[in-house]
């Protein structure tokens, strides 16, 4: 049996930046993961907001970065609306380069990386934790003062503490990487609302001025997204964009829209990343807040085992840095899966309008009360 402080379930960038900061601190750390090759498949639209680079605990290197993105352009039927500036501009980036950096920081702090090893079973003792694992085939046993499940929106750490139903709270996003298309601004992220899809959204987030990562995301009759993602890549605007694109690399995956549980630790358990629910809606932005999130829960699970600080600081510390984005992000939730029940031009406008942040949540009874046209005519005007 292996024994260590701490066992991080999985190497995304939320585990990966907690085994880095649990040996930062001096603790004997593992993290493992069920791939073979870090970084690979990459299920991710590859996108982050400018806005919370200054939140990181350490600088990202730049060859992760492929392109300065200058804002957002939201488009619902024929209305479309552009935002800039410091709240939305960002860039695309590489999943693949920033989930193998990320990796090799936390090994080169001294954490003890294990690919191609699934976590099977939790036992949960007074003082430790015993994982299963299996890898390669046979059963590896773990003990374990903390665990740390950072193994994502299907976390199976999430399972053993006894939470199934996983999937009803997961959104799905099917999305491809396509090269040569030809974008009507490349320095724009475009987001779409429509018929394609009963509450969801469509994306284009360029990558380089000829290629894009595409894709649509629904939490609402999932089994049929991939006939949205067709229905949505064939819509007008879409199709002459990448009327003579090729379909290089799928980048589908799930994405947490409801809370799994009710809190992020159970004893000796912390939860981060997808497996917390920390994205920022109605995006579902992930990456940033998983590296925010994942350091600050590396100096928790340190105060927690050198000074007998009781785990569930951690929670305390993730709000008190991103409490105002996580709160914002929970009332968006709650609108959003209201408005996407409707498969209604009206609805999508009325989203629109939130997802450009014109409407706030507290008007949304009286835009529902308004005819389409005002509602555009707001839009237009930028106000309510």
């Amino acid at each position: 049996m292996l024994s260590c402080d701490v066992l991080v379930v999985g190497a995304g960038p939320a585990g990966s930046s907690t085994a880095a900061k649990c040996s930062e601190e001096g603790l004997n750390t593992i993290f493992i993961d069920k791939k073979d090759r870090i970084g690979d498949p990459v299920q991710c639209a590859e996108a982050i907001g400018r806005y919370l680079i200054p939140y990181l605990p350490f600088r990202l290197p730049k060859r992760i970065f492929r392109r300065y993105i200058k804002g957002i352009e939201f488009v619902a039927g024929d209305i479309s609306i552009i935002k800039e500036g410091p709240q939305w501009d960002g860039y695309s980036i590489s999943r693949r380069i920033l989930d193998k950096w990320l990796a090799e920081r936390a090994e080169k702090k001294g954490a003890e990386l294990i690919i191609n090893a699934e976590l099977v079973k939790l036992e949960i003792k007074n003082d430790c934790v015993v994982a299963t694992i299996k890898k390669d085939g046979e059963k590896v046993y773990v003990k374990a003062k903390v665990v740390v499940g950072a193994d994502g929106a299907k976390s199976k750490v999430v399972r053993e503490l006894g939470f199934k139903r996983l999937n009803r709270k997961c959104g799905v996003v099917v999305g491809w990487q396509f090269d040569n298309v030809n974008l009507e601004n490349p320095d724009y992220d475009q987001i779409y609302l429509g018929n394609f899809a009963p509450g969801a959204y469509g994306y284009v987030f360029p990558i380089s001025d000829n290629s894009a990562n595409i894709g649509v995301a629904t939490i609402l009759n999932k089994n049929k997204i991939y006939q949205y993602f067709e229905k949505f890549v064939n819509s007008k605007k879409i199709r002459t964009q990448i009327n003579n694109a090729q379909k290089i690399e799928e980048k589908s995956g799930h994405i947490p829209f409801l809370d799994f549980c009710d809190r992020w630790v159970y004893k000796n358990i912390l939860l981060v990343g997808d497996a917390a629910n920390q994205n920022i809606k109605p995006f579902g932005e992930g990456i940033l807040p998983s590296i925010i999130c994942g350091d600050i829960a590396g100096k928790a699970i340190f105060e927690h085992l050198s000074k007998c600080t009781p785990l569930s600081i951690y929670e305390t510390y993730v709000k008190n840095k991103l409490g105002d984005l996580f709160e914002y992000s929970k009332k968006s939730t709650e609108v959003l899966s209201k408005l996407g029940k409707y498969n209604d031009m009206k609805f999508d406008i009325i989203r629109l309008g939130i997802f450009a942040q014109i409407f706030c949540f507290e008007e949304l009874e009286m835009l529902i009360n308004k005819e389409i046209e005002e509602l555009i005519g707001l839009i237009k005007n930028g106000t309510t």
